[in-house]
């Protein structure tokens, strides 16, 4: 035999329902069909910091939507009206809406529709899902990141560089490719041991930088070893930008204690017949390697 509960067989009536919605943890929001607000929780008020009687009777885009959205949001109700909108009950669906502070929430929201006596309404349980936003973009941060150094590692070097390798292709750009390698950098390491070595990848990575445009592309690629995409850049202006980045860390990189700090560079313009960003690498490092061979601290063109 199932346990009986108190008031066992009772009606269910409307105050049961404002005492069960109030108490839910999750905001909940029901409007008519012509988009008026007629029930607010205690929870939405929470959320959201406007009191139920100062939204009651209130069209709900002029309410939660950001203004550059409301438009977009509007359209979308209007479609609703139209239609009765069967198709968008039980969606679930995540977005941004601002209190009436103006704080920006991310939340997560399932609408339905249900008819009730010849009248339509549309209800919502929304929940606040802003951290777990903020937590999936520090973990897409930083499987894009070096943790060293903060420039792209790797992986997301690779995945840009092949939707610039696109572009070139698309747009008829030239497409450059630096790469970088710190002379004599076992010295450092050597010398002032792996935090020093840290340190000094850290502050030229950041010189780097200073050098370059938004759009380019940076990332370190192995342990001193770093790679740029140039999109839209000569070859000329690739080697100039090559020899800006070679003096700069020349003349700024002076690890105390440690000798001085250069880098060798190796440079390479994508050819008709290359079928990828990989192939230009590898012509790119090969000059890097004659950098190296014709005494470091230099920059080198491959043909």
């Amino acid at each position: 035999m199932s346990p009986s509960l108190p008031n066992d067989g009772a009606p269910f009536s409307g105050e049961t329902f404002r005492r069960v919605a109030d108490a839910s943890i999750d905001a909940i929001v029901v409007i008519d069909r012509g988009g008026a607000i007629r029930y607010w929780n205690q929870a939405a008020a929470r959320l959201f910091e406007y009191r139920p009687e100062e939204v009651i009777g209130q069209y709900v885009n002029d309410i939660l939507p950001p203004p550059a959205a409301r438009e977009k949001v509007d359209a979308a109700f209007r479609h609703y009206q139209q239609t009765g909108s069967e198709e968008v009950s039980g969606s679930l669906i995540s977005g941004q809406v601002l209190s009436k502070s103006g704080r920006a929430i991310h939340v997560q929201f399932s609408f339905n529709v249900l008819e009730v006596d010849g009248e339509q309404w549309a209800y919502a349980f929304i929940r606040d899902i802003s951290e777990i936003v903020k937590l999936e973009a520090k973990l897409r941060h930083l499987a894009m990141v070096d943790e060293l150094t903060g420039v792209l590692n790797r992986r997301a070097f690779e995945a840009q560089g092949r939707q610039a390798y696109s572009r070139a292709l698309r747009e008829r750009k030239p497409l450059c490719v630096l790469m970088l390698d710190l002379d004599h950098f076992k010295t450092i390491n050597d010398q002032l041991g792996h935090a020093g070595g840290d340190r000094a990848l850290q502050r030229f990575a950041e010189c780097v930088e200073r050098s370059l445009r938004d759009e380019d592309i940076f990332g370190r690629t192995g342990g001193e070893e770093f790679c740029i995409a140039l999109l839209g850049n000569t070859l000329e202006q690739a080697r100039t930008l090559a020899n800006r980045i070679r003096l700069a860390v020349a003349e700024e990189l002076v690890p105390e204690g440690a000798p001085k700090l250069t880098v060798s560079i190796g440079c390479a313009q994508l050819h008709a017949e290359e079928t990828g960003l990989a192939d230009v690498q590898r012509r790119a490092d090969l000059a890097l390697y004659q950098a190296k061979r014709e005494g470091r601290n230099r920059v080198c063109v491959a043909e």
